[in-house]
């Protein structure tokens, strides 16, 4: 599946962390699988064909993770009432990954989302 572009999960990462979204992937809750999580990976440039864990590298356990939420997630809404996305879009951006991902440019224009300090947001 298609990553998303860095800028576009740098932008939402506030929103991610102001709702408690993905705390394992983004390395602010220890993970049991892995040192790292995968959107400190992802937003730090280290090759995502290297291994996350044993038998695993970081594409396969972002595929792996997709497929599952993707899944159960079909009827799932991707936007709130208000535009914003929801909880479980929050969740897919942090794994780089969107099924609409020219409305989250839409919504990083109409909002005027710009994020500097990622690092902050990152465990």
């Amino acid at each position: 599946m298609k990553l998303l572009d860095r800028k576009i999960v740098i932008a939402y990462l506030p929103l991610i962390n102001k709702f408690g979204v993905s705390r394992v992937a983004r390395g602010v809750q220890k993970s049991t699988a892995t040192n790292q999580g995968f959107t400190q990976v992802f937003l730090s440039g280290k090759s995502l064909s290297s291994r996350a864990t044993k038998n695993e590298t970081w594409n396969q356990r972002r595929e792996n993770y997709l497929k599952r939420h993707l899944k159960g997630g079909k009827r799932t809404p991707l936007y709130n009432l208000d535009g914003s996305p929801s909880r479980y879009h929050l969740s897919l951006i942090a794994w780089a990954f969107s099924p609409d991902p020219k409305g989250l440019k839409r919504y990083i224009k109409s909002q005027n989302l710009n994020n500097t300090l990622f690092n902050k947001y990152l465990g």
